[in-house]
């Protein structure tokens, strides 16, 4: 086998693209430049005159044919013969021992000849060497194509963290050199660093071999945090026991888990709760158990127009006697009636002691949520994080839904004690008040008919007012 070269072909190139026939045979001459094989590019043909072709275009660089054929193209001003990866390739005949008496007949033909054990074995071995590089080729691409994901990130960690991709850098916002002085422990939130992470890390390190899933929150450079789901294994990285991560993205998945089930929950509080008071407590409750939120309180604007907190759920630490003594009107809600939010209360907080007080607590981002009944804000609903950056557009959608839910709440639960109010106004009137429905059967009677007529509530009820 030997190879024909394009006239614009120069060893340099950063890619070489070969084109050769779909036979493992034409590989061999690939075992000579094996180290190279990172840059070479395949292109498969069906016939000898297609990678002809290819090469005088330019299409290839390289084309793998038989020694035989380039005697035709001596003459080809744009293909050149190249002794780079010619390679042997006499043909053999093996032969059944039961069919031991051809064997001499066979050696008579002038060009067949009896080969040695010791170099059948060489073929063997040269065929194994194939397969190996082959292997080899494929677990490098496998990698590589790994490395380059623009959407799953990699990293290798020991001690230390050892290796990672550039997607898990871009998701994570870490330098390289960031990542390298930081453990596999130091990107996990604290809540997910449970006993079994931490035990599972040690027994990778001591070289033991077990994969493992995980559905996590790594800790973003900007304080925020992003769920992951992790696929870990152990391998040997540079001679060490060594942590291998895959992970991607999942965030979009679990915020989409949880506003679903926060939407069934306060859709529950709309139709069950009779009270103000049950609906604003069951709300704190809700968003810091189901959205993981640090601290939640209610305000009820007192006659001054000032906000008294009133409710509240978390990890309260006297933000509500700060609250208590301090005058902290929102303006821009109460005017423009729609929801406010500071993503990093680290700008800018040495003239606002509110935002002083907030950091001092670890909360990094708030947001503040104007409640409507009958157009007019009657109690802001406060949300605080202890991640910057917090409330993204997903976050924002939902409370937009849940002001929505329970500004419709409130409202009907006015209507509830009005209609409570004037069903006890008829229940003791003294004016007559008789119900039916639409086929004149009593459906309700008040007092007064039960004291005129004579008759039980329970006699009148079903009947035709004929009765």
């Amino acid at each position: 086998i030997c190879s024909i070269v394009s006239s614009s072909y120069h060893t340099k190139k950063d890619v070489v693209n070969i084109a050769l026939i779909n036979r493992k045979y034409f590989f061999l001459p690939l075992l000579f430049h094996k180290k190279k094989y990172k840059n070479f590019h395949l292109i498969f043909t069906n016939s000898y005159d297609e990678i002809i072709e290819l090469v005088r275009k330019g299409k290839a660089d390289l084309g793998f044919i038989y020694t035989k054929i380039t005697e035709e193209l001596k003459d080809d001003k744009e293909i050149k013969i190249s002794e780079d990866f010619c390679f042997p390739s006499p043909h053999f005949i093996f032969i059944h021992p039961s069919l031991t008496q051809f064997i001499e007949t066979l050696l008579s033909i002038e060009e067949i000849e009896k080969i040695s054990f010791a170099e059948v074995e060489s073929i063997k071995e040269l065929f194994n060497n194939l397969e190996n590089f082959l292997e080899e080729w494929a677990n490098h691409d496998i990698v590589e194509a790994i490395k380059n994901s623009p959407t799953i990130g990699l990293m290798i960690y020991q001690e230390k963290i050892v290796f990672v991709n550039e997607y898990a850098i871009k998701l994570l916002g870490y330098t390289e050199e960031e990542f390298f002085k930081m453990t596999s422990l130091d990107l996990i939130y604290k809540e997910d660093l449970t006993e079994k992470v931490v035990e599972n890390r040690k027994r990778r390190l001591s070289g033991e071999k077990f994969p493992a899933i995980y559905d996590i929150r790594f800790i973003k450079k900007d304080g925020n945090f992003v769920f992951v789901k992790c696929f870990t294994s152990t391998i040997l990285f540079k001679g060490l026991h060594s942590g291998f991560v895959l992970f991607y993205d999942i965030s979009h998945q679990k915020r989409a888990e949880k506003i679903n089930e926060i939407l069934k929950n306060i859709n529950r509080i709309i139709t069950t709760s009779l009270t103000e008071e049950e609906i604003y407590n069951e709300t704190c409750k809700i968003l810091v158990e189901k959205l993981g939120f640090k601290f939640v309180w209610i305000g009820i604007f007192d006659d001054k127009g000032r906000r008294i907190p009133k409710f509240y759920y978390g990890k309260e630490d006297g933000l509500i006697e700060f609250f208590q003594t301090t005058e902290h009107i929102c303006e821009k809600a109460l005017k423009e009636k729609d929801i406010v939010v500071v993503p990093d209360l680290r700008s800018n907080f040495e003239n606002n002691p509110i935002r002083k007080e907030l950091l001092k607590r670890g909360i990094y981002s708030s947001c503040l949520i104007p409640i409507l009944k009958n157009g007019s804000v009657v109690s802001t609903l406060s949300i605080y994080s202890e991640f910057p950056n917090f409330f993204n557009e997903d976050i924002i959608d939902l409370l937009r839904e849940i002001q929505r839910d329970l500004s419709f709440a409130i409202q009907r639960v006015d209507r509830i004690k009005h209609n409570m109010i004037i069903a006890e106004a008829l229940k003791h009137s003294d004016t007559w008040i008789l119900v039916t429905d639409k086929e004149g059967k009593i459906i309700y009677v008040n007092e007064a008919v039960e004291k005129i007529s004579g008759y039980k509530k329970e006699e009148l009820i079903g009947n035709n007012p004929r009765i």
